[in-house]
Order: C-alpha cells, then structure tokens, then sequence
C-alpha cells in the first residue's frame, strides 16, 4: 500500500509536467518532456513504446505552434489504443493543449475550453492513484473557469469535486502514516504539502465561485 501512494505521488509530479508546464510555458527545452515521457514510460510499464514517441511529436508541433497536428497526433493515438494505460497521459496532454490553444486563438475559444473539459473528464476516468495525480485536473477545470465565462461556474464546481477528493485521499494518507511506527518522512512531507495546497486551492476556488455570482 506504501509503494502505491508513494508512486501515486510520483505520477502527479509528472503530471504536473504535462499539464500546468503545457500552458503556462514554465519551460522551453526538448529535455524536459523527453525525460518525463521516458519516467512515465518506465514507471507505468508502457510496453507500447509508440506512446512516448506521441509525447514527443506533439511536444514538436506544439512548439512550432501546429496545435492542430499535435492534437490530431495524440487523438488518432488515443483512438487506436482506448484501453491503453497512456491513453490517460494522452488525454490530459490534449486538455493541457486545447486550453493552451484558448489563449492564442480568441475568436475560437470557447470551443477550444470545451474540448480542454471534454478531455479532462476522459483522463479523470483513468485517475486512479492519489491525490497529486489529481492535482493537474483541478488546476486545469479553475483555469478554464478563468478563461469561460459561460463554463466558469460550472468548472469552478468540478474543481471543488476534485478537490473534495483529493482530500479524502490525503486523509486516508494521513491516517495511514500516523498508524506507522516510523513513518517516511519524505512521504510525510509530501502529504501535508499536497494537504496545504487543496486546502488554499479550495478557499481561493470557493472565493471564486461567490464573486462570480454561482453561489
């Protein structure tokens, strides 16, 4: 049970890559998304090694500004392989895309945040570890209730959902080490980091939720 949160928390790391690093241009360099595509490929046992090669295209696109190729790359990807473990990488790498295209494409972008919810929800349904692989996701719903005015109370909503969430897995966290003889202090620290950041992301959510009038 350890060694499954622990590399939960490793995964939303990653995530985290691909998701706020994706389109809030925290980093320009080939390197970084190689070396999260190959951990992600070592620690969730892709054997196809195809997906990490999709990573890599549609980070190339994306960096010429070919959304439309980047996209098309990871959906007929995903489409080939639904049941696939990386379909879920690939569909929060599309969300991170669509609402980085939302940005630099105004008169189109409203349809573009739905796409960016559209494939949020699909990789939510392959979220199945801790909290931090969840910690993206909401990052992206808040974000496109930033941008939408006609989605933002209803993805300020999802991302309390997930954040409600993300909570009960901290707790159930927190109760485990605190029955452990000698908890990990690595992983300790991990938790209540994560804790703190759902607990000032769902105040400042909620805030959002009253100014705008959805509450």
């Amino acid at each position: 049970m350890q060694a499954r949160r622990w590399f939960a928390f490793g995964m939303g790391a990653v995530a985290l890559i691909f998701a706020l690093w994706l389109f809030f241009s925290l980093r320009d360099g080939d390197s970084t998304l190689s070396n999260a595509v190959r951990y992600i490929g070592g620690e969730a046992g892709w054997s196809d090694s195809s997906a990490a090669g999709v990573f890599e295209r549609m980070e190339k696109y994306r960096k010429k500004g070919r959304y439309d190729k980047a996209i098309s790359a990871g959906e007929v990807w995903a489409k080939k392989n639904p049941d696939s473990s990386a379909s879920g990488w690939i569909y929060r790498y599309l969300s991170a895309l669509y609402l980085d295209r939302s940005k630099s494409d105004r008169e189109h972008s409203e349809q573009f945040l739905l796409q960016s919810a559209l494939y949020r929800d699909r990789a939510l349904k392959f979220s199945s570890g801790g909290a931090g692989e969840l910690q993206p996701l909401e990052s992206i719903s808040e974000c496109v209730g930033d941008l939408s005015v006609a989605q933002r109370c209803g993805q300020y909503r999802n991302s309390i959902k997930i954040l409600d969430r993300m909570s009960a897995l901290l707790n159930e966290d927190k109760d485990r080490l605190a029955r452990q003889f000698k908890p990990d202090a690595e992983e300790h620290k991990q938790v209540q980091c994560l804790s703190d950041w759902t607990d000032a992301t769902a105040a400042r959510v909620r805030k959002k939720l009253e100014t705008s009038g959805c509450e």
